[in-house]
């Protein structure tokens, strides 16, 4: 007897799958707002270097 295929896309499996994958996309989201923020105080920290070296020029 041939068994019924199921389909891999249906909103019963689907909508299981997307409840398991929301605390891994949070943890990917924190991850990415964390990196964001990092980039921007390091953009802050360059800024204050280039601040620095600007100043020393000037003493020159």
């Amino acid at each position: 007897m041939l068994e019924k295929s199921t389909n891999l896309f249906s909103p019963s499996r689907s909508s299981g799958r997307r409840s398991s994958c929301m605390p891994l996309r949070k943890h990917h989201e924190e991850e990415i707002d964390h990196s964001k923020k990092e980039i921007e105080r390091l953009q802050r920290e360059i800024a204050c270097h280039k601040g620095n070296i600007k100043k020393l020029k000037h003493d020159d």
